[in-house]
């Protein structure tokens, strides 16, 4: 039986474990200025560099409030 809040807990706990916020913050740092949302740009290097996706390096940066930093 799937239960949805262990599933979402799981995904939660994997998102912090293959983007750990002290590394996001390095990594993006080195974009400093740079537009995140340009295709090609910061948001896929990120995720390449992480091995994850897009959405999951968005998220993170949200969730971080690392924009307005």
């Amino acid at each position: 039986m799937n239960d949805p809040q262990q599933e979402q807990e799981a995904n939660y706990f994997a998102m912090h474990l293959l983007v750990p916020t002290e590394m996001l913050k390095r990594e993006l740092a080195k974009y400093d200025g740079v537009d995140l949302c340009e295709p090609g740009g910061v948001i896929e290097k990120l995720a390449k560099t992480f091995g994850v996706t897009t959405t999951i390096i968005a998220f993170r940066i949200s969730e971080e409030h690392l924009l307005s930093k």
